[in-house]
């Protein structure tokens, strides 16, 4: 007996289903998956990331949005909600852009999420890599003070790196430059909130 087949959601079908939906959506190829809603901290640490960004980027001819700006990562036929997503592309930031997604970004940031945290590592991580205009992927943990970059080498390197409080985050490819402290301002949130986890359990 043949198994029956899952129905395929189109890409036209998702994008104008995700404009009147109550609950976000991401879509790989035909599947959409909801969104968990996320906690007082994460969205502190998105909206300070995205602050951070901002100020960086002033003067600059770029955009950068939060959670509820898809990007479309075409070589995947999949969407995804960054946390906070960078384009300085034209073909996003001018009147020919889509409204609802990017396509071009240059920079993308992730804060992590125990539910989501094996997504952004492992599916999202491939997915944004097969972008060619993507120059750095970044991790935010909610845990303590800490960030990870993956920025784009020479033909298909990519590197990491990680930072702790006190230090300094470089992009040399979009020429920005970040502390680590400045992504956790006025959340709480130390190089020491790990290690008072741990002494709880």
């Amino acid at each position: 007996m043949l198994a029956a087949k899952k129905p395929v959601l189109s890409e036209a079908d998702y994008l104008l289903g995700e404009r009147l939906a109550a609950t976000r959506h991401e879509y790989l190829d035909g599947a959409a998956r909801a969104m968990d809603g996320e906690s007082k901290l994460h969205n502190k640490i998105a909206f300070q990331s995205r602050l951070l960004v901002h100020t960086a980027l002033q003067g600059r001819p770029c955009d950068a949005y939060m959670e509820n700006v898809k990007t479309r990562v075409a070589a995947t036929k999949a969407y995804y909600y960054p946390d906070v997503v960078v384009t300085c592309d034209p073909r996003d930031t001018g009147p020919e852009g889509d409204d609802y997604f990017i396509e071009h970004p240059s920079l993308i940031i992730e804060v992590l999420s125990p539910t989501t945290e094996s997504i952004d590592r492992g599916e999202k991580l491939a997915a944004y890599k097969m972008l060619p205009s993507l120059h750095a992927y970044l991790l935010v943990s909610q845990q303590s003070c800490h960030v990870e970059l993956y920025r784009r080498g020479e033909g298909k390197l990519w590197l990491y790196q990680d930072f702790g409080e006190g230090e300094t985050v470089e992009i040399p490819g979009l020429n920005l430059v970040f502390s680590v402290d400045g992504f956790y301002a006025g959340t709480g949130v130390t190089s020491a909130s790990a290690a008072l986890e741990l002494g709880r359990g």
